[in-house]
């Protein structure tokens, strides 16, 4: 473990956010600057750490428990006859680049990825964990997938027109250097797009009020194992210190898509904050599904490169 600064201000100037320890995970301790309000866990987990951590991920704890590889299956054959999720991919890929290559940063099993190629990109991959890779080799035909960190596997200059990290950038182990990179490797007039967990929301901010009006630490529920939790003003401060243009950002709730994998860190939020304010019943179910889809507990950014870059 090692301990950091602020990746947007650069100042050590914090205040303890939430904290949760696990079985199979790093203990962490999520802090937020006091300056520019960033959240991110300090310590935070050492390069080798972190690929060690990431080995076999979809095979261990939560996701092994959930079957996320089954649901992944699953998805790809309910997207297959005309790619029924089309208006979802046509608003955040579509709409901004119709062809060229594409990079999705830290593809998983490949389920973002394939829907590029299913639209007609060139696409390019990378990912942390091999049994990853191989799973998305064999199930996806997803052939050009890169194993490592994205600034070891050195891509030219200006090579992409649009990069993906969809629910990946609050895992990397650096937010300056993955920026920078990111940039670089962009196209002028390229477009990165990314989706995160909104830190931001008032869901997230009721949940860690109700934790210390009960007298309880504030835990982790947007993903024990993210080293990075944004709200739309720190992501849009953060895209623009390293040089980007803002097209949106905007937030929303939990997905309406029946194709997608499931939302593994929403569905934690959704029942902790069920649990602190009416129980376990059929109507507190329902009622924090509601406040989910208006607070909106997810957010996402296009983001350009400009074009004399």
């Amino acid at each position: 473990m090692e301990y950091v600064r602020c990746s947007l201000c650069g100042k050590d100037n914090f205040k303890y956010y939430a904290v949760r320890t696990k079985q199979g995970y790093p203990g962490t301790i999520k802090v937020q600057c006091k300056d520019c309000d960033l959240i991110y866990t300090n310590p935070r987990m050492t390069t080798n750490e972190l690929k060690d951590f990431y080995k076999n991920y979809y095979d261990k704890l939560a996701m092994d428990e959930i079957g996320f590889k089954n649901s992944v299956l699953k998805a790809k054959e309910l997207n297959r006859d005309a790619i029924i999720d089309i208006q979802f991919y046509r608003k955040n890929i579509l709409n901004y680049k119709e062809s060229g290559k594409y990079l999705e940063i830290g593809g998983g099993l490949g389920f973002q990825a394939w829907i590029a190629q299913e639209l007609g990109f060139d696409v390019f991959v990378t990912e942390y964990d091999p049994s990853s890779v191989i799973f998305a080799k064999e199930n996806f035909n997803l052939n050009k997938y890169s194993l490592g960190d994205l600034e070891d596997i050195k891509y030219p200059d200006n090579t992409f027109d649009f990069i993906s990290a969809w629910h990946c950038i609050e895992h990397v182990q650096d937010m300056e250097i993955f920026l920078e990179e990111v940039f670089r490797i962009l196209k002028p007039g390229g477009v990165f797009y990314f989706a995160t967990p909104n830190l931001g929301s008032y869901l997230y901010r009721a949940h860690r009020f109700l934790k210390l009006c009960t007298f309880s630490i504030p835990i982790i529920v947007d993903g024990i194992e993210h080293t990075y939790g944004l709200s739309p003003k720190t992501a849009k401060l953060l895209c623009e210190k390293f040089g980007f243009e803002i097209l949106v950002i905007h937030t929303f709730g939990q997905s309406k898509r029946k194709c997608a994998p499931p939302d593994l860190g929403t569905s934690t939020l959704m029942k902790d904050m069920k649990n602190l304010i009416l129980g376990t019943s059929k109507r507190s179910t329902l009622i924090v599904k509601v406040l989910n889809h208006f607070l909106g507990s997810k957010l996402s950014a296009h983001v350009r490169k400009p074009e004399d870059q």
